[in-house]
């Protein structure tokens, strides 16, 4: 995207330390924002234990790994976007049978080796309907807006939005993650615990409340002793 307004540059700046999303809204104040940024995460919000291909350097490499590795990413090709009712304009979305989200984008999955992104996982904005040239890509250096991965959103600044830029119904092709999240991958991780006498117990679904069990034993971390189950 072009260099944003140095007043945007302070306001997004100030919000961010918050941790909150700032949009432009009239008349509205700074502690009236709705989103949060992705500096305090649940267990919920990390992607584990699936990882996206990060070799793609086209979307047919990607495409075909899809489908080899179904319930990792899924894709959407050229997908109208949803504008926020309450962001004036400067916030898309894609609604799926709800709110999509993260965007996985080249550098969050960079090539082991080398640390290049991997181009495969590139966006692809365009204008839609009711634009002056429909179907026209748009480049990262028209307007000014940018990707929020995590939010799965594209934002626009104040001025710029797809309606100021008369882009229309705008669309988005990109990859969302639908894989597993931490807290659910911890309800199926199995690790040994050997104690002294040699039985093994299997870290299973007490972990969340820290008790680890056998057919025989519970190790229970709070009082850091065996018991009989």
């Amino acid at each position: 995207m072009t260099d944003p307004s140095d007043a945007y540059k302070l306001k997004t700046a100030w919000m961010h330390s918050q941790p909150m999303r700032a949009f432009h809204r009239n008349g509205a104040q700074w502690f009236e924002s709705l989103y949060k940024s992705n500096d305090i995460s649940f267990v919920s919000d990390i992607l584990a234990p699936s990882t996206p291909l990060p070799t793609a350097d086209d979307q047919t490499t990607l495409d075909t790994w899809i489908v080899t590795n179904p319930g990792i990413l899924q894709k959407y090709t050229d997908y109208v976007l949803t504008a926020d009712s309450v962001s004036n304009g400067e916030l898309y979305y894609i609604v799926d049978g709800g709110w999509k989200k993260p965007i996985i984008q080249e550098h969050l999955v960079p090539k082991q080796i080398t640390n290049q992104p991997s181009n495969g996982y590139v966006i692809q904005l365009k204008q839609g309907v009711g634009g002056t040239s429909p179907g026209t890509q748009i480049s990262p250096a028209a307007g000014r807006w940018a990707v929020l991965p995590a939010l799965g959103g594209i934002f626009f600044e104040n001025g710029y939005t797809p309606t100021d830029m008369n882009w229309g119904a705008i669309t988005l092709t990109c990859y969302i993650y639908i894989g597993d999240t931490v807290d659910t991958a911890i309800s199926t991780i199995a690790l040994p615990l050997v104690d002294e006498a040699t039985h093994t117990v299997w870290i299973a679904d007490a972990l969340p409340e820290l008790v680890f069990e056998n057919d025989d034993l519970v190790w229970d971390f709070f009082d850091k002793n065996f018991h009989e189950y």
